[in-house]
């Protein structure tokens, strides 16, 4: 047999042992997650005295760094437009005036965290980013000429961190929870704050 003979096996198995590693990792990689939406109809709507009822998004995800709320199983801003389309009704089909619902912001900003250095960082198992969440609401009452009335605002703030090794499932059901408990915050503190500052436009 000749030195080339003897290099064809290794040759062919080279090509074959990165096949079955690829094969490997793509059975390795996690079906995509299935999270429920995050929705407001088990709760009673709070009624306006208004004929019509606007949504304005005036924040919008650039999709880019440090900006991450689209990567979320339920991106924030979807969430607020929710919020409006079902916790307010316009209650008063004959009246002129509109409630105008301003999403002013809906946002989660990735901000890394210092790793620990040397030896001792690669035994240790570090908070690698934190994640801070903000929603902010405006409702505000105009009449039929476009008079402003009146308004409620609310914010609500979130932030969390992940560890280094957190797998991509763990990193979604970690965003998943702050996401409830983010719009869990800001609904109750925007309903009082509706029946505070607009008592004379709630009808129930």
């Amino acid at each position: 047999m000749s030195s080339s003979d003897s290099q064809a096996p290794r040759r062919f198995l080279a090509p074959l042992f990165l096949a079955l590693v690829f094969l490997g990792a793509c059975a390795t990689e996690p079906p995509p997650r299935d999270f429920p939406e995050i929705g407001f109809a088990h709760l009673a709507p709070i009624q306006l005295d208004v004929g019509t009822i606007e949504v304005e998004r005036l924040d919008r995800p650039s999709g880019q760094p440090p900006r991450v709320d689209h990567l979320f199983p339920n991106p924030p801003g979807e969430v607020a437009e929710t919020w409006a389309r079902e916790r307010l009704e316009a209650a008063a089909p004959g009246s002129a005036n509109t409630a105008q619902v301003l999403i002013r912001e809906a946002s989660v900003i990735e901000v890394p965290l210092p790793r620990t250095p040397g030896i001792k960082g690669a035994f240790t198992t570090d908070q690698s980013e934190r994640y801070d969440a903000k929603v902010a609401i405006d409702v505000r009452i105009f009449d039929a000429y476009g008079n402003f009335l009146g308004n409620a605002e609310a914010e609500a703030l979130r932030s969390l961190t992940l560890p280094e090794d957190a797998t991509l499932g763990e990193r979604e059901d970690a965003w998943f929870r702050m996401t409830e408990t983010l719009f869990r915050d800001l609904d109750r503190e925007l309903e009082n704050n509706i029946r505070g500052a607009l008592y004379s436009y709630v009808l129930n």
